[in-house]
């Protein structure tokens, strides 16, 4: 073999590792723009859960009126009373559900259509629970009014 062969044999060598490794780096890029794209999948699942939370939140905040006055402020004392502690109840548990919620989706890469219905139930569970609260003050109220 001669050196000019040689230099040609090893530069075809050089060419085909050089080559080698570019397909595996174009391969190790698919596959994390790949993995990127599933997690900004899973990051609009998440800020879409937030908004529901947050509607959620300030659904029980709504039933908490403010009097106008300070004899009608007086004059429902009671009611507003319970409608505060209503609503920190309800944000208690609904921030303890806000929080596991990020807890479990923090190991999720990857999500499909059954993660997706699941998740939509959870949440209008999560924003059932202050309207249920609603309706058991409206019931302890009906109550008192006709004692």
């Amino acid at each position: 073999m001669t050196p000019k062969t040689m230099i040609a044999s090893s530069s075809l060598r050089l060419n085909a590792v050089a080559l080698a490794s570019q397909v595996h780096v174009t391969g190790a890029a698919q596959e994390e723009r790949e993995e990127r794209e599933e997690e900004a999948e899973n990051e609009c699942l998440l800020v879409f859960s937030d908004g529901i939370i947050a509607f959620a939140l300030t659904v029980a905040a709504i039933t908490i009126k403010i009097p106008a006055t300070v004899e009608e402020l007086q004059a429902n004392q009671d009611s507003i009373i319970l409608r505060c502690f209503m609503y920190i109840v309800a944000f208690v548990i609904v921030a303890g559900a806000w929080s596991d919620h990020h807890a479990i989706f923090h190991h999720i890469k990857r999500n499909d259509v059954v993660l997706v219905t699941l998740n939509f139930l959870y949440l209008a569970s999560i924003v059932m629970f202050p309207i249920g609260l609603f309706f058991l003050e409206f019931g302890t109220e009906t109550c008192q009014r006709q004692s």
